[in-house]
C-alpha cells in the first residue's frame, strides 16, 4: 500500500499564513485602498522621475516605486500592496522556521512554529506596519531565507546561489533591504571554515550584492 501523504512538512508554511491572515486581518477584510503614512495604495502608479531614480532627492524609492508602477499597470494598485505585504510576513514566517530546521534540525516542529511566531509578530513588523514600510517588510522577510541559502553555498551546495541571488534580489527593492540582506549573506559566508573555498564564494557574494544595489547606486 502507499505511504499516506503527510501534511507535517507543510504545516510551518500554513501556519506562517494563517498568522500574517490574522495580523493584517483589518487591510484584509477592508475595502478601499490601504493609506497609512508611507504606505499610499492607488488603483495605478506611474514611473515618475523620482521612482525612476532621475532627481537630486535620495534615491531612497529606487526601485521600489518603479516595481509598483509597473505592477499596478497590470493588476490594481491596491491588490499588489495587500498581496506584498501578505507575502512579506508569510515569508518572514516560513522562513524563520526553515531557519530552525537548517540550522537545528534535532529541534522539531515545536522549536520551527516558535521561530515562525517570533518572524511574524514581533515589534519590528509592528513598528514597519504602523509606518507603511511594506518594502522594509518585504527586506525583512528575504533575511531568514538569506542565510538558508548561504548556508547552503557554505556547505557546498552549488543550488544555494540562485536561492542567494533571488533573496538578495527580493531585499534589493530597498536600499536598506539591500544593506542587510548583503550584511547577512556575507556574515555567513566569510567566516573560514565550511566545504566551498572562501575566496570564491566570498566573491560570488561581493557581485550579487553589487549587482543588487546598482539601481541606486546609479541613481545616486
Amino acid at each position: 500500500m502507499p505511504r499516506p501523504v503527510s501534511l507535517r512538512p507543510a504545516v510551518p508554511a500554513l501556519y506562517s499564513l494563517a498568522l500574517a491572515a490574522v495580523v493584517l486581518g483589518p487591510l484584509l477584510t477592508s475595502p478601499g485602498y490601504l493609506l497609512l503614512r508611507d504606505a499610499v495604495s492607488t488603483p495605478r502608479s506611474f514611473p515618475t522621475d523620482s521612482a525612476l531614480g532621475l532627481t537630486d532627492a535620495a534615491a531612497r524609492a529606487v526601485p521600489q516605486d518603479a516595481l509598483l508602477a509597473a505592477a499596478s499597470s497590470v493588476v490594481d494598485g491596491g491588490l499588489v500592496v495587500t498581496a506584498l505585504l501578505t507575502g512579506a510576513l508569510w515569508a518572514a514566517g516560513w522562513g524563520s522556521a526553515r531557519l530552525v530546521a537548517v540550522l537545528l534540525p534535532a529541534a522539531g516542529l515545536p522549536a520551527r512554529l516558535v521561530a515562525a511566531t517570533v518572524g511574524v509578530w514581533n515589534p519590528y513588523v509592528a513598528e514597519r506596519l504602523l509606518q507603511g514600510h511594506w518594502s522594509l517588510l518585504v527586506g525583512y522577510a528575504a533575511l531568514p531565507w538569506t542565510v538558508v541559502a548561504a548556508v547552503a553555498v557554505r556547505r557546498g551546495d552549488h543550488s544555494g546561489w540562485p536561492s542567494l541571488a533571488v533573496c538578495l534580489g527580493v531585499a534589493g527593492l530597498t536600499p536598506t533591504g539591500a544593506l542587510l540582506a548583503s550584511v547577512t549573506a556575507l556574515a555567513v559566508l566569510a567566516p573560514p571554515g565550511g566545504r566551498s573555498r572562501l575566496v570564491p564564494r566570498l566573491a560570488g557574494a561581493v557581485a550579487l550584492a553589487g549587482a543588487v544595489a546598482a539601481p541606486w547606486l546609479v541613481a545616486t
